[in-house]
């Protein structure tokens, strides 16, 4: 009998092999994951230590009934051993930013750069003419300190070159907290609209040149995307450059900014920054809970990972039942990209663990955390898609957002007790913090929702999704009304959830798909997730939040939001096969049973 645990363990520095059932069977290979998992014999545990020549400490982090078979081999997608890509490959595959600076001093380097990068959009030697939109925050991390850089860059240089000046800068007050909304871009793109009218209408210093005009964008990814939206709105929309000051967000080489608009959490279409430049020392400087925040970010493409395989699996069956594609949504699953893939997935684990200890400033560790949010956003551009960076997680970040959570007294000192992080009273949840409790409660319905080794979760008795309220027009249309009633985006949300909803066809093969293919279905998507209780460890590790009240909400809050999440968006992720196959309420009702989620 084939024991039914995945046991987790921890090897404290390299032995030799290369896959994951090798270990069972005494075989030598390179090895360089920390944490692997094995489907063994209990007694195989004894057994294993004799086949290697260096000390093996075993602990158990989890004990799941995930009956895998001890000769499963892994699918292709999520083979770590197969496509790793460094960043300058990765880089290859961003269209839109042609470099990332990330090192200590990079503040130092911002006119050389600017020179290498934009001279080309003037004639001849020209002039580049620099505006700077920062915070009031942002601008004492780093703004002061790229102004003097700026304003000295000119001296001692050979006349051939481009002579760099400062048009201006946009500083956005602290207070109140800066938020990602729509009106905000209007009224920066108006500003850098007559900046720039007026920069183009005086005559170059240099007889030959005519001036180039560049947007620089300081501080996190918030601003980043006000300055990348108001810019993809000049005429003509001017390439620009984000010189970042958090690792927080996955947002800062990403194409597309999401931005309240007309109270509705969306992601508009907008080109990436050419240039993006983290400065290792200001990075560092920054409060702990930024870099928190972006281990947060960058452990959600476990879900997201997750997410897109089991929906690429339900659209093959839809294909392969002849249901034609133009009766689901357009980014219902999206075909597995293998390069945007690999791009995010194949050394996720490995930078999570090299990244754990950002929030105590360490700059190796906030480097890799920051080349790694990077990387997932060359990702979105290579696609123009968010498919393979978010998912289920971040559907539950933006149900929040809409509400704009703050911090309460009460939420600041949990922080600050339970993880060594502090929050100000009043301010804003940062995206990525929102993102880690969305994080674990999708982990925590995966979990549940595969947790049957032989049949999925079955719906109430009689259930069936043609003769369901919840699947009518109008039956869904009021769930979703009640659900935000009041709020500015209602109808836009109504608007989404019913477009989601499936034929009776579409519906029953989805249904019968389930039912017929569910081990390997749950097989691949449980081997992509990371199990909860090993999750939850990683994110007290990092400083990110694990406890609803960590955020400011509350643990039955989570739990019907995930109702509210899974009609916002169209993209397919758990909880819309949740839905389809009639169990979402049996799943988060499970998750409310059991006190070790969340």
């Amino acid at each position: 009998m084939i024991c039914q645990d995945i046991i987790y363990f921890q090897i404290p520095r390299k032995i030799t092999t290369n896959n994951t059932n090798d270990i069972a069977y005494g075989k030598s290979h390179e090895f360089s994951l920390t944490y692997r998992r094995l489907f063994v014999w209990p007694k195989a545990i004894r057994a294993i230590r004799g086949c290697f020549s260096c000390d093996l400490k075993v602990n158990v982090f989890a004990l799941f009934s995930y009956p895998l078979p001890l000769a499963t081999k892994p699918h292709s997608h999520y083979n770590n051993t197969m496509s790793k890509m460094s960043i300058e490959e990765c880089l290859a595959h961003a269209d839109e930013t042609k470099a990332l600076c990330l090192e200590a001093g990079a503040l130092k380097r911002v006119p050389s750069l600017i020179r290498q990068y934009f001279t080309n959009d003037a004639e001849g030697a020209g002039e580049l003419a620099v505006y700077l939109v920062a915070d009031e925050n942002t601008w004492e991390a780093a703004g002061k300190a790229l102004e003097e850089v700026l304003s000295a860059a000119n001296t001692g240089e050979v006349a051939s070159q481009a002579a760099i000046t400062i048009a201006g800068k946009y500083v956005f007050p602290a207070k109140p907290t800066l938020h990602a909304e729509y009106p905000h871009v209007e009224s920066l793109r108006d500003t850098l609209k007559a900046a720039y009218q007026g920069c183009m209408a005086l005559p170059a210093s240099q007889a030959a040149g005519r001036r180039a005009f560049v947007p620089i964008a300081i501080g996190g990814g918030t601003l980043n995307d006000l300055v990348k939206k108001a810019v993809s709105e000049l005429d003509p929309p001017l390439p620009y450059i984000c010189l970042a000051t958090a690792a927080s967000v996955d947002g800062f080489t990403a194409n597309g900014a999401p931005l309240l608009l007309d109270g509705f959490k969306q992601t508009l279409r907008c080109a990436a920054p050419r240039l993006v430049i983290a400065d290792l020392d200001v990075l560092a400087a920054e409060p702990a809970y930024l870099a928190s925040s972006g281990f947060a970010d960058l452990a959600s493409k476990i879900i997201a990972g997750a997410d897109w395989l089991m929906a690429e699996e339900v659209e093959n069956c839809l294909n392969q039942a002849g249901i034609p594609r133009d009766t689901l949504t357009k980014d219902f699953a999206e075909p597995i990209d293998q390069v945007a893939w690999d791009m995010t997935q194949t050394s996720l684990m490995d930078n999570l663990h090299a990244s754990i200890d950002a929030v105590r400033g360490d700059t190796a560790a906030l480097k890799t955390l920051f080349e790694a949010l990077a990387i997932t956003g060359f990702a979105m551009q290579r696609l123009k898609s968010s498919r393979p960076v978010s998912s289920a997680e971040h559907m539950l970040a933006h149900v929040w957002e809409m509400e704009n959570i703050v911090h309460s007294k009460e939420s600041s000192e949990l922080l600050s007790k339970d993880l060594a992080v502090s929050c100000t009273i009043g301010e804003t949840v940062t995206h990525g913090h929102k993102v880690a409790i969305g994080t674990l409660a999708a982990t925590a319905f995966t979990e549940l929702f595969f947790k049957n080794p032989n049949a999925p979760p079955s719906p109430p008795s009689g259930w069936v999704y043609a003769s369901s309220a919840a699947h009518s027009s109008a039956g869904r249309e009021a769930q979703v009304a009640k659900a935000f009633a009041g709020m500015p985006a209602e109808a836009s949300i109504i608007k989404t959830a019913l477009s989601k909803l499936l034929d009776n066809r579409t519906a029953a093969v989805i249904n019968q798909y389930v039912q017929d293919k569910w081990q390997g279905l749950r097989s691949k998507v449980l081997e992509r997730l990371v199990p909860y209780a090993e999750l939850k460890s990683m994110f007290e590790k990092a400083g990110a939040p694990t406890k609803p009240e960590h955020i400011n909400i509350s643990r039955e809050k989570v739990l019907a939001d995930i109702r509210r999440a899974q009609m916002i968006r169209t993209r397919y992720s758990i909880f819309d096969l949740a839905f389809d196959t009639g169990c979402l309420d049996t799943i988060i009702k499970g998750i409310g049973e059991n006190n070790e989620y969340l």
